[in-house]
């Protein structure tokens, strides 16, 4: 099943559980947390971070051939919305056609025609989700409704942080798994007996279990293959649990054999995770 890409806010909100609902249907072995790593991903490719927040990347990845070599080039939407038109332009030259008298939005997958324009090499799933924002120009080709693409940039963010601020939503809610009952020796009128949580255990340090969590969601692997910056990395582990930063980035460190110290994720800590997890 392919899950449908929102390109507003409140449009991904009304259809959200819709969205699941059907996910399920087909995927009745997943779970919500499954349907919503999926919406991560699809929607990532237009979040980057900036100063510990997710902002709007809005700048796209090509090929371009230089003396017969690929060269990967970043561009601005300005500056894409100028190469597809250079691209369609020679497609329609090749084709004899007259550019005055063509749709150039009709040949907006221009790399998908017989005609040979292996010099220009885009990411079509990006190329095809932004296909919206383009329309018809004044004087021919095509043109960047600028504020319709800058309100999606607005959305994604929103859309993108919701999904995450979900995704730890759930990851708290399954921490409340209760642990055998103890004692309360403080009340001495009743055998009345407290349950606690693995976080209350540790006196309320509950860091290194959430970062085991995200360690068995998979967040960590994201983010390290996403962001090189280990700074960035931290700010939003940071972000999703809490605590005292400098700890948050020992604890993320020993994962990985970079730090030695006391604050390690241990065992007890993947355990309570992998608990959670298969639940």
């Amino acid at each position: 099943m392919k899950l449908t890409f929102y390109y507003s806010f409140s449009e991904f909100k009304e259809n959200y559980d819709l969205e699941f609902q059907r996910w399920s249907e087909v995927y009745n072995e997943g779970n919500r947390k499954d349907f919503l790593l999926e919406l991560r991903e699809m929607y990532s490719m237009f979040i980057n971070i900036w100063d510990g927040r997710n902002v709007f990347d809005g700048n796209f990845e090509i090929q371009a051939m230089e003396d017969d070599y690929p060269k990967n080039q970043i561009l601005s939407m300005d500056e894409y919305y100028k190469i597809v038109n250079h691209m369609i332009g020679i497609l329609l030259l090749r084709k004899g056609l007259d550019k005055k008298d063509v749709d150039y939005l009709e040949y907006y997958d221009f790399y998908d025609h017989e005609e040979d324009l292996n010099t220009v090499f885009v990411d079509k799933v990006r190329h095809e989700i932004v296909r919206p924002f383009f329309q018809r120009g004044i004087f021919g080709g095509i043109e960047v409704d600028e504020i319709k693409y800058r309100n999606f940039g607005y959305s994604v963010v929103k859309i993108f942080d919701f999904i995450e601020n979900e995704l730890v939503t759930i990851a708290n809610e399954n921490q409340q798994v209760k642990t055998p009952q103890i004692e309360n020796n403080n009340n001495n009128n009743n055998n009345e007996t407290v349950e606690i949580t693995p976080f209350e255990k540790e006196k309320g340090q509950n860091v290194p279990y959430k970062i085991a969590m995200l360690e068995k969601l998979g967040v960590l692997e994201h983010l390290n293959s996403r962001y090189p910056n280990e700074t960035d990395r931290i700010k939003v582990i940071h972000y999703l649990t809490g605590g005292n930063e400098d700890n948050v980035k020992k604890y993320y460190q020993s994962i990985f054999g970079n730090y030695s110290g006391t604050l390690q994720i241990a065992e007890k800590h993947r355990e309570h995770a992998n608990k959670i997890y298969f639940k």
